[in-house]
């Protein structure tokens, strides 16, 4: 009992009388949660150093900017937003701080995957030209060309993407000491390396990949959520390859990360599910294939609801996929709940980055 209401004090004390020390270290500690892949962690200490920034008044901005980061990871795109908001009328009468470029870019993100591509080129622009104000050598502007290649890339502009991905790698590369680069340094590689498969450079593709699978393992970072985002490319390229094998071990290798970090319910787990569902069926694996098509269809409607367009993907992938199998009944029973769902949406737009 003496020990829980130590325990207690302590926590409370810090809540009530923090300083501008607490506050830096407990963003300090998300920081460094996060760099890992403990996003639980980071999140956890994100939002303490939000609570003790409500009294100290210091660092309010930069805590509220990582929290929001890390909210974004995490999928909690609302509560994201909203932090983000708030430290960005913050930051507004201060804009040549630094993290006025990273809400920027964390807004940018959150309005891309809203499919809002006007609002946010308009908002990775902005990042970009804060960043390069600021320090134009900052690293970080290589995240924002990270970005902007996303954007692009859905967009369908896959040469602007090209530019701005490795823009970032030349970024990376140049201001970065060697052997600290894995992380950010693979998470572009990645993605120029799916943009290379969609173009079926796959030869190159390949090489990309490896790249960053070795930078991660160099950076100790081989179990970190960015290596769960090679090893998926991998599978989609191995299934472009139809080396089923190799396909369904790289996505089962990003499933396995993805769950344990990111959690069960994340869209990113079912996007490798529905990924490994689909190299399944090319295999004739079908049973297992019709289970991961289920998980993913589920799992997409706790994680983005039950009207959002992964939902309808993964059904029509189902729907095609028990015409495969030749269940016309079930097949045609999916088509129609997809073709409901599709004329209640107002807009249909691709999703590019599911592998198929």
């Amino acid at each position: 009992m003496t020990t829980t209401l130590f325990l207690l004090a302590l926590t409370f004390l810090r809540v009530i009388a923090p300083d501008a020390g607490d506050v830096a270290s407990l963003i300090a500690q998300s920081r460094q949660a996060f760099k890992v892949g403990d996003y639980a962690t980071a999140e956890r200490e994100g939002r303490l150093a939000v609570s003790a920034s409500e009294h100290s008044g210091d660092m309010r901005a930069e805590a509220l900017a990582d929290l929001g980061g890390v909210l974004l990871a995490r999928a909690k795109y609302a509560e994201s937003e909203q932090l983000s908001q708030d430290a960005l009328r913050l930051l507004r009468d201060a804009p040549r701080q630094r993290y006025y470029a990273v809400v920027l870019n964390n807004l940018g993100q959150l309005s891309l995957l809203k499919r809002n591509y006007a609002e946010a080129e308009t908002f990775l622009k902005d990042s970009l030209k804060a960043a390069e104000t600021f320090d134009s050598k900052d690293p970080y502007i290589a995240r924002i060309h990270n970005s902007l290649g996303s954007l692009y890339f859905n967009k369908g502009d896959r040469g602007k993407a090209s530019k701005a991905f490795k823009r970032g790698i030349e970024i990376i590369e140049s201001t970065q000491p060697a052997g600290r680069t894995g992380i950010e340094l693979a998470l572009i590689l990645n993605n120029l390396g799916y943009l290379y498969i969609v173009e079926k450079k796959l030869n190159d593709a390949g090489a990309l990949f490896s790249k960053a699978l070795s930078a991660l393992e160099r950076d100790g970072a081989a179990s970190h959520p960015i290596a769960a985002s090679v090893l998926h490319s991998q599978g989609a390229l191995n299934l472009a390859l139809e080396h089923f094998d190799k396909a369904h071990e790289a996505y089962r290798k990003a499933y396995a990360i993805r769950v344990r970090v990111l959690g069960a319910k994340h869209p990113s787990v079912a996007l490798t599910a529905l990924n490994l569902a689909v190299s399944l069926a090319a295999d004739s694996r079908y049973q297992e294939a019709e289970s991961r098509f289920n998980e993913a269809l589920e799992t997409y409607r706790e994680a983005t609801g039950a009207q959002s367009l992964e939902v309808l993907i993964t059904m029509e992938e189902l729907a095609r996929f028990y015409r495969k199998t030749s269940r016309v009944p079930e097949a045609e029973a999916m088509e129609a709940r997809a073709q409901v769902l599709r004329s209640d949406r107002e807009h249909t737009v691709p999703v590019q980055q599911l592998a198929r």
